[in-house]
């Protein structure tokens, strides 16, 4: 099982995520459970080896926010349309 770091985000506008795409994060959200969503963002360099294998949508992962750890499953991504990077994941919580 993969283990991310994901740091919380309180900025959700377009021009704080371009700012974090920028910074080598990806904007994520994190759901499911009875706890709220969560905005996040994760290092798009932790993520590159994953998020391009065939299985990605089905692996467990273990996310670490802010030292909280949750299992949690990709269930979205979106890319780019041009350079093909991930700019967006949904994360969904095991419960």
């Amino acid at each position: 099982m993969s283990n991310l770091k994901a740091i919380k985000r309180d900025k959700t506008s377009s021009g704080s995520n371009n700012k974090l795409r920028a910074d080598g994060l990806i904007p994520a959200i994190l759901y499911g459970g009875k706890n709220p969503n969560q905005n996040i963002s994760v290092e798009k360099k932790a993520l590159k080896t994953i998020v391009n294998s065939e299985t990605f949508l089905s692996t467990v992962l273990e996310l670490d926010v802010d030292g909280k750890k949750e299992k949690v499953i990709p269930r979205d991504v979106a890319f780019h349309v041009v350079s093909e990077e991930p700019i967006h994941i949904d994360f969904m919580r095991i419960v």
